[in-house]
């Protein structure tokens, strides 16, 4: 023990004495580890911890399944079948989101919902502050009005009071009972899924007897005692045939039923971009540790008469290298103290700032935390790295002769050293190089995506949201009339050119519905699941659709009119390609159940595309449905669960009326709060958060390696001008020139720097295919980032290389020879 507190205590000594040094090394190494525990931090938060409910390992959710993917969706026939016949899970329980209007005050508020069957809160074991979850008779149909408040909306909105248990407050203009007060740690954005931003829980009331079969529940459950989620996927298969037998036109043959655990759901296909952020991570933190070894064996050469002395002085070399590994250590503990702190700050404010929607990390990155996994992490990644970057120069120094060290033998000790610099210096540029393609690969991806013309206007329109799930909105013409009465009084406000009203704005909430065309063969349960947008006339002028062929929709078609439809121009191609589509008429939602029932509509218009699903996926087949024509069933199921849209283009700036707008709506709507005001290039923009996110952080590491790399070329050699001095004295005063010297510097760096230009490209070229789902409009062996990475990278390694070249030019010959 003793031996090792003086091992730290001359290490301290030792680094104090070389301030600059030491300086240099802790933040090259802080910024390496300080990167790595940033990514970690998030890595835990979303893929380690576990889920905060009951269980949470056994907790499964049901999937719909179909070639082109698996989707936590199914409907309440379904639901029920699986929960009347599945044995591998237990519990299940059925929920879906909406909003409603809080009202019970002066203050309207619209808050997330979860409608939610009684064995929910048991299913996930939820805590609760003050009463109960939902009993069999709060589920039943039409059963008691009762509601579950979260502790936030508890406290924020009614100051804790405990006298609210039992009391009534107005939900949808409803009389409402409030019966529980959850937990905070049920918060609903625990897991940035399903329950994300949910402040109001009501119980499901599903009634079985309407048959309904549209997929706008999410079932989970519990594995049974001994089951396994590979026999519990079997029998849903199972499951899922017997279905289709019993209701052939509920199901595609090629459909099916299955299970996933409810961590791989809430995670999504987030878990492959983690660790690919992971690995480049890595690749930054071995580039430091290549930096600061060079920097340890550069000094090592100052340090060598030292080392012979304590060797002469009967240190062995066992007793050399731990001293060695001991200052390594030290340099690495200091920078991991310095990075857990940096690192993790970053990291929240990149996410609070690009909101990159990834689940679990919580509002504004709250759910990022400091805890005992993360602090491990960063210890034993800064125990490794002081291991990793001392190792090496610390058994180099060990293994040198004495005697030349004490004979002062300087080139000796130099070329000894070179080649092994020389190796990390190739490895810095290697690895920089491959990260400088990723990041360059995905800027030119994110420039493809930003440059794909959406189909739609973004200039100067405002949007807003409103919930219509009072019960006074209930009816197809009770909707219609206030969307009437609404766009009158927008339209009114100065420096409105255009409004309109819709179930969904373009780039998100893109529902999808089946639709079959009349009189045309059906091989499955229909032709097409297409994109379903129920819009007012104004929808079309407020985004500058244009109209490929027939006309728009007019306020001729409600419910008086006949039955109509536009379709995009997708559809029109994919099913009449070369041929007219007008007068052609769909049945869209047929065989989903009652409140789905709607009559054959007619094709009157073909409009121009727009990107509704993605800007980097193409146009979907889509139909457009008259707001006002929708069957009264449908109306009040879709308005139950979203909010209505509503659509203004502006002849000024958009804000500029936010106010106006948000105040003629409430009058219309009779003080229905509005929400999500924000211009549609706001909505726009979070459409490409994801790709802006994942480009921000690979461009970060990128410029990171490169700093890396490049300060630590530049110290480097700075060093080994500082100890070759002597040697480029007598070059000089043998007769060699400035182009000599010039020639002696740079090309004895530059050549270790092409070499591992070289290495980069050849790694560069198998390790992007892992960016393939990553990438628009850009190929994983783009030839403009493969040619730009090494060249830049070059370029900034040979302006770390011009500096101690201009140094070595100075040295005086005779100034430095008759120092001997």
């Amino acid at each position: 023990m003793d031996a090792i507190w003086n091992d730290l205590r001359f290490a301290v000594r030792s680094l104090r004495t070389s301030r600059t040094f030491s300086l240099v090394a802790m933040l090259t190494l802080a910024v390496g580890i300080g990167a790595n525990t940033a990514v970690f931090s998030v890595v835990n938060a979303i893929l380690l911890k576990p889920l905060p409910y009951a269980d949470p390992d056994r907790l499964v959710f049901l999937t719909q399944t179909a070639p082109e993917g698996s989707s936590p969706v199914t409907s309440p026939t379904k639901y029920q079948f699986c929960k009347e016949r599945a044995t591998t899970v237990e519990d299940l329980a059925a929920f879906h989101l909406g909003f409603t209007n809080l009202t019970d005050a002066d203050r309207p508020e619209q808050v997330g919902v979860a409608y939610a069957s009684a064995g929910f809160f048991r299913l996930f074991g939820a805590r609760f502050v003050l009463g109960r979850g939902f009993s069999a008779a709060d589920d039943r149909p039409h059963g008691d009005n009762v509601a579950v408040m979260s502790e936030a909306l508890w406290r924020r909105r009614f100051g804790a009071d405990p006298a609210l248990l039992g009391k009534t407050i107005r939900l949808n203009g409803h009389p409402t009972t409030v019966v529980g007060i959850l937990g905070g740690e049920f918060d609903g954005t625990a897991v940035g899924g399903p329950f994300a931003a949910v402040d109001v829980y009501l119980p499901l009331q599903l009634d079985m007897a309407e048959n309904a079969n549209g997929n706008f529940l999410t079932a989970a459950g519990r594995l049974a005692p001994h089951a396994r989620v590979e026999g519990a996927r079997a029998e849903l298969q199972r499951l899922g045939d017997e279905f289709r037998g019993m209701h052939p036109s509920f199901l595609r043959v090629q459909d099916g039923f299955g299970v996933e655990r409810a961590k791989d759901v809430l995670v999504g296909d987030v878990r492959p971009i983690l660790l690919l952020f992971t690995a480049a991570v890595g690749l930054v933190l071995l580039i430091a540790c290549a930096n600061v070894a060079s920097l340890l064996m550069a000094r090592a050469t100052s340090r060598a008469r030292e080392m012979a002395i304590r060797m002469a002085l009967g240190a062995d070399r066992s007793r050399i290298l731990r001293q060695l590994l001991t200052e390594s250590m030290l340099l690495a503990s200091i920078a991991g103290s310095i990075g857990v702190v940096g690192g993790v700050a970053a990291v929240r404010a990149i996410l609070a700032i690009r909101v990159a929607q990834l689940p679990r990390v919580g509002a504004d990155a709250a759910n990022l935390t400091v805890d005992v996994r993360v602090l491990l992490f960063t210890v034993i990644v800064s125990l490794a790295t002081g291991i990793a970057f001392g190792l090496l120069p610390g058994w180099r120094a060990s293994r040198q002769d004495g005697a030349h060290a004490l004979g002062n033998d300087r080139v000796g000790s130099i070329a000894a050293s070179g080649g092994a610099r020389g190796i990390l210096m190739s490895a810095q540029i290697a690895v920089a190089v491959v990260l400088l393609v990723g990041a360059l690969l995905l800027i030119r991806s994110l420039v493809a995506l930003r440059g794909v013309a959406p189909g739609f206007g973004v200039q100067g329109v405002l949007t807003a949201r409103m919930s219509l799930s009072e019960p006074r909105f209930a009816t197809t013409a009770a909707v219609n009339a206030l969307i009437d009465n609404a766009l009158d009084r927008v339209r009114a406000v100065p420096g409105v050119a255009a409004a309109g009203a819709a179930c969904c704005l373009p780039l998100q909430d893109a529902p999808m519905l089946r639709v079959n065309i009349v009189g045309r063969r059906l091989d499955g349960a229909y032709h097409v699941m297409a994109g379903w947008r129920m819009v007012s006339p104004g929808y079309f002028d407020v985004f500058a659709i244009p109209v490929v062929r027939g006309r728009r929709l007019t306020n001729r078609d409600d419910r008086g009119g006949a039955p109509v439809v536009l379709i995009n121009d997708a559809m029109a191609h994919r099913f009449w390609p070369g041929s007219n589509p007008l007068h052609e008429h769909l049945e869209i939602g047929k065989g989903l159940g009652p409140e789905f029932a709607d009559a054959p509509r007619e094709i009157v218009g073909v409009v121009a595309d727009v990107h509704d699903v993605g800007l980097s996926q193409p146009p979907i087949p889509t139909v457009y449905v008259p707001l006002a024509q929708l069957p009264d069933p449908l109306t009040a199921l879709h308005f139950h669960m979203l909010p209505i849209a509503w659509v203004v283009r502006t002849n000024t700036t958009p804000i500029a009326v936010a106010s106006a707008l948000e105040q003629q709506l409430q009058q219309a709507s009779g003080g229905v709060p509005v929400t999500h005001v924000a211009p549609m290039n706001a909505v726009l923009a979070r459409s490409t958060a994801q790709s802006d996110f994942n480009t921000a952080l690979m461009t970060g590491f990128a410029v990171a390696a490169v700093l890396l790399a490049g300060t630590g070329i530049f110290g480097v050699v700075a060093y080994s001008v500082q100890q070759r001095r002597h040697e480029i004295a007598v070059r000089v005063a043998c007769g060699a020139g400035s182009g000599d010297v010039r020639r002696l510097i740079v090309w004895g760096s530059m050549r270790y720097v092409l070499a591992g230009a070289l290495i980069g490209l050849a790694a560069a070229f198998g390790a992007t295919r892992v960016l393939a789902s990553l990438l628009f409009g850009v190929t994983v062996h783009d030839a403009a980032s493969f040619v730009a990475a090494p060249v830049l990278m070059t370029a900034v390694a040979l302006l770390a290389v011009w500096g101690p070249t201009r140094q070595a030019l100075r040295v005086d010959p005779a100034v430095m020879l008759r120092g001997d």
